[in-house]
């Protein structure tokens, strides 16, 4: 029950960093640690789907996000049952389209993206970053041109930046 407290507290939006409760957006990004390796997945509420971006394309490594991403997709609807996060909202028909016949505990699907580019294990939390910036900026996630290094490169002065504005401004972090 612990778990349950823990998670209805964050999905209520009292401690979520992006103060956006869940009822208010129509997506949620987050990154999954599967077996000490990164993949993304996104959570549709319209879709009632969890879809998980992993360019690895192992067969085997698949088997262990199905695993991981179970424990979501079993767990997320109670959340919102009890947070009514559907009398919230007006926009999601539950007679129709994804919801239809469907229990609002039901669990939600899952689909894997496919045709994504490939990598080197060492660059999985590069490729991770891209996608959440490419769906949050509204680009193609699927688009196979990916300079690794580049990426890095911007990432990593992203990160300079922001710690150095957070000292000049003397700006404490969330955690």
């Amino acid at each position: 029950f612990h778990i349950l407290q823990v998670g209805i507290v964050f999905n209520v939006g009292e401690f979520v960093f992006s103060n956006m409760p869940w009822h208010t957006v129509d997506h949620i990004v987050f990154p999954l640690c599967v077996d000490e390796q990164w993949v993304m997945a996104r959570l549709s509420f319209k879709d009632r789907l969890i879809y998980v971006y992993d360019s690895m394309s192992d067969a085997a490594f698949r088997a262990k996000i199905n695993s991981s991403v179970d424990v979501y997709r079993f767990i997320i609807p109670l959340f919102l049952l009890i947070l009514n996060f559907f009398g919230k909202r007006n926009d999601i028909q539950l007679n129709n389209g994804p919801y239809k016949n469907k229990a609002l505990v039901d669990p939600f699907n899952v689909m894997m993206i496919k045709d994504l580019p490939s990598q080197r294990a060492a660059d999985r939390g590069i490729y991770v970053a891209l996608f959440a910036e490419r769906f949050i900026c509204g680009s193609n996630v699927v688009d196979n041109e990916c300079d690794v290094n580049t990426h890095r490169i911007k990432f990593g002065s992203l990160l300079w930046k922001y710690d150095k504005m957070k000292l000049e401004k003397h700006i404490t972090s969330e955690s």
